[in-house]
C-alpha cells in the first residue's frame, strides 16, 4: 500500500526532543478500513447466501466512501483505479 501526498501531521504538535525527529507514536501502524456501506442481514438468511447471491449495501453508487480507523471517521473520498488497484481519492478529512 502507498500513500502519493501525505505531507502534513497538521493538528499534532510534535513532542520529540530538540533532534527534529518525529515522535515515536507517529510510527505506529494502524488499518484503515474503506467503509463502502452495510447490510442487516439475520443469521438464518446468511447461512443461505451463496455463490452468485447480491446482497444490496443500502447506499448509492455516487458518493464518498468512509475511511475508518477502527470505529473512527477519518476521511471521505472518492473510489478511483490507480495503476490496476482499488484506491481512494481523500476529498474530506476529519481530526
Amino acid at each position: 500500500m502507498g500513500f502519493n501526498d501525505i505531507s502534513s501531521n497538521q493538528g499534532f504538535t510534535n513532542a520529540s526532543s530538540d533532534n527534529g525527529s518525529q515522535p515515536a507514536w507517529m510510527n505506529v501502524e494502524v488499518v484503515l478500513t474503506a467503509e463502502i456501506g452495510q447490510a442487516y442481514i439475520k443469521v438464518n438468511q446468511l447461512m443461505q447466501v451463496g455463490r452468485g447471491a447480491v446482497i444490496e449495501l443500502g447506499r448509492k453508487v455516487e458518493g464518498p466512501i468512509a475511511l475508518k480507523v477502527g470505529d473512527k471517521l477519518v476521511a471521505r473520498g472518492d473510489v478511483q483505479v490507480h495503476e490496476e488497484n482499488l484506491s481512494i481519492r481523500i476529498t474530506e478529512k476529519y481530526h
